[in-house]
């Protein structure tokens, strides 16, 4: 595929295939959708997946992919869903994704991520599902969640958050979910979640 270069979509998803993804996506401009998901793909996400700036969709979730994300992800801007989640993947969130503003899923469940989640996260506003659980991340829950007007659920279970609840996650009208077991919150859960008309799952054991 590498001479392929009008290729829009391609999905190797849910095969047996093994290596590392090979790095040869630079010209390859018009990908919209790169499917790799559910294979045995090690190694590092590879650098020129980066340049393909017209990219909507990225799954590559369900691997033994290492490494990070790299602060190249601001420059996919059209990018609407980025799935890596299973995999084996660390480092911590780059803020450069809050300049993926057209971003509507953003699934890293299941692997080492650690640090704080960026602040900048509030410059998302299209985002619909934000799912970190089981990874290391630290610090406390951004206040700055509550800007996501279209959040519909936040999966944040099993890392090393402190801190309490921001109550601000009660404006959220859409925000089914909510769940943050297993972390090291305290205080009390906010009167202002009760504002959030539309939850139906509110999960904070093992705190």
């Amino acid at each position: 595929v590498e001479y392929a270069v009008t290729l829009e979509l391609l999905d190797l998803s849910l095969n047996y295939l093994q290596g590392t993804i090979p790095n040869i996506w630079l010209n390859h401009i018009l990908m919209k959708s790169f499917l790799m998901d559910g294979n045995y793909f090690t190694g590092t996400i590879p650098p020129s997946l980066y340049d393909m700036e017209n990219l909507v969709t990225v799954s590559i979730a369900i691997n033994k992919i290492h490494g990070s994300l790299s602060s190249n992800i601001g420059s996919l801007k059209q990018l609407v869903v980025m799935s890596v989640d299973s995999n084996k993947l660390s480092g911590s969130i780059p803020s450069e994704l809050c300049l993926s503003v057209k971003l509507e899923q953003f699934l890293i469940e299941n692997n080492m991520f650690e640090a704080e989640i960026p602040s900048c996260i509030g410059a998302l506003s299209q985002l619909e599902h934000f799912y970190a659980n089981s990874n290391s991340l630290s610090g406390t829950i951004p206040m700055e969640f509550d800007l996501l007007v279209n959040l519909v659920s936040i999966n944040l279970n099993n890392n090393h958050l402190q801190g309490s609840l921001p109550s601000e996650l009660g404006t959220l009208v859409k925000l089914l979910g909510l769940y943050v077991s297993y972390n090291q919150l305290t205080g009390a859960i906010p009167v202002g979640i009760g504002n959030a008309k539309n939850l139906s799952a509110l999960v904070c054991d093992n705190n």
